[in-house]
C-alpha cells in the first residue's frame, strides 16, 4: 500500500513570472493608496463619526 501523495512526488512547480518593474510599481501604488485611505477613514471615524457624549 502506498501513500496517497506518492503520485505527486515528481511534480515541479511552474516557473515564476519574470520580474516586471511596472507590476511592482503598480502593487506599491495600490498598497500606498490602501494605507492612505485606511488612515484617512480611521481619522474621519475618530473625529467626525464618534459621539463623544455616548462614550463616557
Amino acid at each position: 500500500m502506498s501513500f496517497y501523495f506518492d503520485r505527486f512526488e515528481s511534480r515541479k512547480p511552474p516557473a515564476p513570472l519574470p520580474y516586471s518593474p511596472w507590476r511592482e510599481l503598480l502593487y506599491q501604488f495600490v498598497a500606498t493608496i490602501t494605507l492612505v485611505v485606511g488612515a484617512w477613514y480611521i481619522w474621519w471615524r475618530w473625529v467626525y463619526s464618534l459621539n463623544y457624549d455616548a462614550l463616557w
